[in-house]
């Protein structure tokens, strides 16, 4: 397995795991919190989410499967960039203005979409 493969199922695991840590404790009414109207729960950001990476998740496995039976990286790493790419073009198009703004209040720090 490539290095670039191993990276991102170890960054997909990783993510997975702080989901489930951050929410593992939570009542349905918490984790269906909205801190007032037009503003998303900690559920509906998942499901964004969830959503969004199932759209990867096709191309990214048969990859990953290339990968493993000792496929060329060199063929691999640009395929597995060009899904990145379209992934982050899907983020970017999703969000209005005020959702980037919200993300970028609650992150307390700079968001670039």
């Amino acid at each position: 397995m490539s290095s670039d493969t191993a990276v991102l199922i170890e960054a997909i695991d990783t993510n997975l795991r702080t989901a489930e840590q951050v929410t593992d404790r939570l009542s349905p009414q918490q984790f269906n919190w909205r801190s007032e109207p037009g503003r998303w729960s900690i559920a509906q950001c998942l499901g964004h989410l969830n959503i969004l990476n199932a759209l990867d998740l096709g191309p990214l496995e048969a990859l990953i499967k290339d990968a493993q039976s000792g496929g060329n990286p060199h063929e691999i790493r640009p395929k597995i960039m060009k899904v990145r790419n379209e992934h982050e073009g899907r983020i970017e198009a999703l969000p209005s203005d005020a959702q980037k703004k919200q993300w970028k209040e609650m992150l307390g720090k700079r968001l670039d979409l």
